[in-house]
């Protein structure tokens, strides 16, 4: 079997191109997976997840002070962001206050859970890799989770990701993938013949600005999948508000327009930059623990492909 055949399978692509999939008839998600093991790295694993019960209970307090907030204040007035922020420490306050929401009464919340995930390995020069790890719901034949990650000496960085809550997955130009694919033509790793698929595959990370872009990724998407044999249900989008700009640090992808919905937010220059759905951009919110793009690294990694 080689890999071209491995993804041909539809069931990969509709669940992989939509996180989950409402039609799961007939679908066989072990199937494909034992398919990709051939080449890839496939885990199974018991999971044990702890929510502390500080945490549990902050979450609680969090959704009750919520709740009164939204019965209160009419979310579609102009001046309910400010109310919001005025009033939500003192009400969050008042709950936590009352006996039945002591700490005494949480307990740590642990779920425990089978993972199984895949892991796409792109090679790129200085030693470095390119992984697209996803997290797979056999049961639901979906995967929820779409991580990409620049890994270097046991050390790996967030570069995108996609799930089913929220996502920041727009981290690459257009151009960079591009690059990339015809660097893994010459790459003798498993996407040498065909490395159009690996393109296809992490063209929903592209942070697209321009028109012509998004008919030019549009098109080549679906040509690719029809040589699959794979009948597509991918849209792209076009980032109206958001925009590639070259800074100190290299390319980023920023929010240059506050978006209309958001139009009633008081939000100054600086946070209208955070709000491209990218991870690929500088704190400009001044985020504590705000885990930076690696910027410096993946600059590194395109000046050895050009």
């Amino acid at each position: 079997m080689t890999i071209k055949k491995a993804f041909k399978n539809p069931d990969f692509w509709l669940t992989y191109e939509k996180l989950y999939d409402d039609n799961n008839d007939g679908k066989d998600t072990e199937y494909w997976l034992s398919q990709f093991a051939e080449y890839f790295d496939v885990k199974n694993e018991l999971v044990t997840h702890i929510t502390p019960a500080e945490k549990v209970r902050d979450m609680h307090l969090n959704g009750l002070t919520v709740n009164k907030i939204e019965n209160e204040f009419d979310p579609c007035k102009d001046d309910y962001t400010s109310l919001y922020d005025e009033r939500f420490e003192t009400f969050k306050a008042e709950f936590a206050a009352l006996p039945e929401n002591q700490i005494k009464y949480f307990k740590d919340d642990i779920l425990e859970y089978e993972k199984t995930t895949v892991t796409f390995s792109f090679p790129l020069p200085v030693d470095y890799n390119l992984l697209l790890i996803l997290d797979v719901d056999i049961k639901k034949h979906a995967i929820p989770e779409q991580t990409l990650v620049l890994s270097k000496d046991n050390k790996s960085f967030q570069l995108g990701y996609w799930d089913s809550v929220h996502w920041l997955p727009y981290c690459l130009l257009l151009e960079e993938l591009n690059q990339l694919e015809r660097y893994w033509q010459k790459q003798n790793s498993v996407w040498k013949e065909y490395p159009e698929i690996a393109w296809a595959l992490l063209a929903k990370f592209i942070g697209i600005d321009k028109k012509k872009d998004l008919d030019f990724i549009d098109q080549k998407y679906h040509e690719v999948l029809k040589l699959l044999n794979i009948e597509s249900t991918e849209t792209f989008y076009l980032q109206n508000n958001c925009a590639w700009e070259k800074v100190n640090k290299n390319h980023e992808f920023i929010c240059v327009n506050i978006p209309d919905y958001l139009k009633n937010l008081n939000v100054n220059a600086e946070g209208v930059k955070m709000m491209s759905y990218s991870l690929r951009k500088q704190n400009y919110g001044k985020v504590e623990d705000y885990k930076e793009f690696p910027f410096d690294d993946w600059k590194k990694v395109m000046e050895n492909i050009r």
